[in-house]
């Protein structure tokens, strides 16, 4: 026992120094670089402020930095080439991983485990390859999926689940009446070409078309806990709208396979209808302008988006021919080795040219593995988190995967519906033992006069 209380304490001065050392050498640093990059040190100044604030609260920085998680924007710190989405993850990562909730659910642990097998699987293309972009990038897609899972799940869990899907399905909303505004404006003038909005930021339409969809499934969805679950219709109808104008197929591919799917799981009266109102018009609108634009014949058809597809995904394979087993490194299109410079518009082929078969291989386990443990849970949360991985892997499979929003924004969602429904569990838990003795028998209602 003695022995037990010197250890402890011990651990707390060590914890105490290694504290007061790193106080000092992010004080000297800051003071170092504020003549050079004052915008920098502030924004570590504000991380520092907020994770501190995070020792009362573990789930204040990932739940503040919610609107944040959609700006594609680029965060404007030098040299450093962050998204505002991206930077906004980054630093909530390190107050919820440090001070979330513990344990983890065990579907969130398995979600965990088939991302670090991925991450383990590129190892190999980042001995092939040494140079700087390829370990970036490593670290980055870690973030992407295991930070994203662990700032959901960190919000959900300690009670925010609702108000983190109505903060998410909001701010959606807003840049979907942005994208509306924007394609009204453009059809007034005769130009119904896919709706590109401008302001309040720049979207191109497959971003938008992205979180349009992944936050319709939000709506379509509609957990009880949702804060303002009657106006959910509404904000459906404006995302739809939106996604519409976006012309974005591949979004409207990836959502119309998820709610179809989910139609068929929650086990609707009339799943039919479903896929009849909604699944097969979106996939027959889709399947008829891929078929219009490939037979184009005119001098600018192989600049059309399908054709240039088909141009990168040959391209691409080209690439993956130089290292087929281990591939050429992960952002190869930022470096001078191929004349190529595009990150290609397809997952697996991204994956293959990047990290080879092995890497291929990692990436099927680790997708497939996510589906089958989103599909245990048939609750509105496993709906959800079912639904938006879906359509984040139908949707992978036809543009760039590993882009900021995109790829983080479904695992955020599923980290908070993973969270939210292990709180749930746990507040059925604690009221089933209060509502009965220790031997199981339930309390006799009180009299009262």
């Amino acid at each position: 026992m003695a022995a037990g209380r010197v250890a402890r304490r011990l651990l707390t001065w060590a914890s105490v120094a290694l504290g007061a050392g790193l106080a000092i050498t992010v004080l000297l640093g800051a003071g170092q670089q504020i003549p050079h990059r004052p915008t920098l040190v502030l924004v570590g100044a504000v991380a520092v402020l907020l994770f501190a604030l995070s020792l009362h609260e573990a789930a204040l920085v990932p739940l503040a930095f919610l609107p944040l998680y959609l700006v594609s924007e680029r965060a404007g710190l030098g040299s450093i080439d962050l998204s505002v989405s991206d930077l906004a993850l980054f630093v909530a990562v390190w107050p919820a991983a440090i001070l979330g909730p513990r344990p983890f659910s065990p579907a969130l642990r398995t979600l965990l485990w088939l991302s670090a097998l991925y991450q383990a699987c590129l190892l190999f293309t980042l001995i092939q390859n040494p140079y700087r972009a390829n370990y970036v990038e490593w670290a980055h897609e870690w973030v992407l999926i295991s930070g994203a899972l662990v700032v959901g799940w960190t919000i959900g869990r300690r009670g925010f689940a609702g108000l983190a899907l109505s903060i998410l399905l909001g701010t959606a909303s807003l840049l979907a009446v942005a994208t509306i505004v924007t394609g009204i404006q453009q059809y007034l003038d005769g130009n119904f070409e896919a709706v590109y909005v401008t302001s309040p930021m720049p979207m191109h339409k497959n971003f938008i078309g992205g979180v349009m969809g992944i936050c319709a499934i939000i709506a379509w969805v509609r957990p009880q806990e949702l804060v303002w679950r009657r106006v959910s219709p509404v904000a459906l109808g404006l995302l739809l709208v939106a996604l519409a104008m976006s012309q974005s197929r591949q979004a409207i591919v990836g959502l119309a396979v998820a709610i179809a799917l989910i139609a068929v799981r929650r086990g609707v009266k009339h799943p039919r209808r479903v896929l009849a109102f909604a699944a097969l018009p979106a996939l027959g609108l889709t399947a008829q302008t891929v078929r219009e634009q490939l037979g184009a014949t005119s001098d600018s058809a192989r600049f059309n988006s399908v054709n240039q597809r088909v141009t990168w995904f040959s391209d691409t394979i080209d690439v993956w021919s130089h290292q087929p087993l281990f591939g050429v490194g992960l952002r190869w299109w930022y470096t001078d080795r191929f004349a190529q410079r595009f990150q290609p518009p397809n997952a697996l082929l991204e994956v293959g040219s990047s990290a080879g078969w092995i890497g291929v291989l990692g990436f099927a386990i680790w997708s497939i593995g996510s589906l089958v443990v989103s599909t245990r849970d048939r609750s509105a949360y496993g709906m959800i988190a079912f639904g938006v991985l879906t359509d984040r892997i139908v949707q992978g499979q036809l543009d760039v995967f590993w882009v900021a929003v995109s790829a983080s924004l479904p695992f955020i969602v599923m980290g908070i519906c993973l969270g939210g429904r292990a709180a749930q569990v746990e507040a059925d838990r604690i009221s089933s033992a209060v509502a009965t003795t220790p031997s199981g028998v339930e309390n006799p209602p009180i009299r009262t006069a």
